[in-house]
């Protein structure tokens, strides 16, 4: 037993009989619920290790928020981004593309991707170096820029 389970044990022996065994059970019931949460989270874990990213997502939509630090955590870092269309390049919207972003995006968490009809020319944190980068290798007509949000 932790010393904090031990410390919390020995306040509720100092409050009246009556309230005693009411929050004991409570706080065991917690404890129980933390050690749920702890196994759901390990699980959650391995799911990701395994690259399984949306059997991962479809558990922890099932969680509500704030009921564990760990599964928090999770939720943040498998939130599913999104794609956010502005502008079009001159070259107009490619279907390819759009099938693209679907299948690859979370791998472009937060960084601007450069495509041409589903292919990837490049990837950068910012739009300018990119763009940079594709006028100088020649690959700038015709490409689209696409910003992956967090």
């Amino acid at each position: 037993m932790t010393v904090l389970l031990k410390q919390a044990f020995e306040k509720i022996s100092e409050l009246p009989e009556t309230l005693q065994d009411e929050i004991a059970k409570e706080l065991l019931a917690d404890i129980e619920a933390e050690a749920r949460w702890e196994k759901i989270s390990e699980h959650v874990k391995k799911l990701v290790e395994e690259g399984r990213i949306m059997e991962a997502r479809n558990i922890l939509s099932t969680i509500p928020s704030g009921v564990s630090t760990a599964l928090n955590n999770w939720q943040k870092a498998l939130y599913e981004p999104k794609v956010k269309f502005e502008k079009f390049a001159t070259g107009g919207e490619s279907r390819e593309d759009v099938l693209w972003l679907q299948n690859n995006s979370e791998m472009y968490k937060g960084k601007w991707i450069a495509l041409k009809n589903g292919i990837l020319y490049g990837s950068h944190e910012s739009r300018i170096e990119l763009r940079r980068s594709l006028k100088q290798a020649g690959k700038l007509a015709g490409t689209m820029f696409f910003r992956i949000e967090n």
